[in-house]
């Protein structure tokens, strides 16, 4: 799934490499499906906006031309512990982000 544009909702530097992308394993015998990911700009707003998508059926996914800034994001998926990675930096030195994460089981 790629998320393009986002009608002017975050706002500052930005370029087409800027890019948070990222897969999601699972141990072998559990079919994926897909995971609902959630994000939101946190740097200078008193109230973030949560944008959310899902991974396609193999665990990827990516978000692209992001304005340079912090950002918040969680990850989600049934019978799985909520992921979170509270502060992900875009900027001119880093425009890019990857995340190859495990999700834990709900006991």
């Amino acid at each position: 799934m790629t998320l393009d544009k986002y009608s002017g909702l975050f706002l500052g530097t930005s370029s087409d490499s800027t890019i948070i992308l990222g897969k999601l394993l699972l141990p072998k015998e559990t079919e994926l499906k897909v995971s609902l990911i959630s994000f939101a700009r946190i740097d200078n707003i008193d109230n973030p906006v949560w944008e959310s998508f899902n991974s396609d059926k193999n665990g990827y996914f990516t978000i692209k031309n992001l304005s340079y800034g912090t950002y918040k994001l969680l990850i989600f998926h049934s019978n799985y512990k909520q992921k979170v990675f509270p502060k992900i930096v875009l900027n001119n030195s880093t425009p890019k982000f990857v995340i190859n994460t495990s999700l834990d089981p709900i006991k």
